[in-house]
């Protein structure tokens, strides 16, 4: 967890003043875990687009919360897609 708060210190050097979910797909693979694949946008405190990042997250639910397993960073369009 050490990570989290360099994260955020880094985050606000930048000047991000909000991350906005583009897009998202939700892969429920039990009760007990998910995949989700999502492209944000991040905009400065000016307005201006800073980047538009995509990334894919495991979830594992551990004792009735949802938590962050991983996270990929990726290309745009790599993410995951799931079919019922």
């Amino acid at each position: 967890m050490a990570a989290v708060p360099r994260l955020v210190v880094g985050i606000t050097a930048i000047a991000v003043e909000r991350s906005v979910v583009k897009s998202a797909t939700v892969c429920v693979m039990s009760d007990n875990a998910a995949v989700v694949s999502a492209h944000f946008v991040r905009y400065r405190t000016d307005g201006i687009t800073l980047s538009e990042p995509t990334a894919s997250y495991v979830f594992a639910k551990s004792a009735g919360q949802w938590k962050i397993v991983t996270q990929i960073n990726h290309a745009p369009g790599r993410g995951l897609s799931c079919e019922s």
